[in-house]
């Protein structure tokens, strides 16, 4: 019970502080008020980045933060299961995919009542996917897209299955 209070008054700190920033400093220089409520606060938080790693090779990662209490369903689920994390990407002309996607960490398997099987998920803290990438042709800015489609749940509820994208620019 402990940490749901925990996580609201996180999520509500979170939303409201950007608001209330703006408000003093809109105060401050006689500005309006923008109706943003700033970043929101979910249980799992995803970022992007990619680098090269020589003259022609790279590499894109994609991190989740999962909050304590919560997990991110693994990439095989079965049919009557939840949505499984998928890690797609778009790349220009020129630029390929090399090797497989790989996970920093294994995912825990057990049986669920709900679903009425056994799935596979990764429990709290960070996780990171990480796809190597050649240039073949491309010179210039190399535009990278990153798709994450995922559910996850705690003990209480789950999460809507959800999309996040980014857009990286290799410089």
């Amino acid at each position: 019970m402990k940490l749901k209070y925990k996580y609201a008054v996180t999520c509500l700190i979170t939303m409201l502080f950007p608001l209330l920033l703006h408000s003093q400093t809109a105060s401050l220089h006689g500005d309006a008020l923008s109706g943003t409520l700033g970043n929101t606060c979910s249980p799992i938080e995803w970022r992007a980045s990619a680098r090269m790693i020589s003259d022609k090779e790279g590499v894109v990662t994609v991190i989740a933060t999962i909050a304590d209490g919560w997990h991110l369903y693994g990439m095989k689920m079965p049919e009557t299961g939840p949505k499984p994390t998928q890690v797609k990407f778009e790349l220009p002309a020129g630029v390929e995919l090399t090797g497989k996607l790989t996970v920093n960490r294994g995912t825990v398997r057990k049986y669920d009542d709900m679903f009425g099987g056994e799935l596979e998920y990764w429990g709290s803290g960070e996780l990171k996917f990480t796809r190597h990438f050649k240039i073949t042709k491309a010179e210039g800015h190399i535009p990278i897209k990153c798709m994450v489609s995922f559910m996850g749940c705690n003990d209480e509820t789950c999460l809507p299955p959800q999309l996040k994208s980014f857009n990286i620019t290799l410089m």
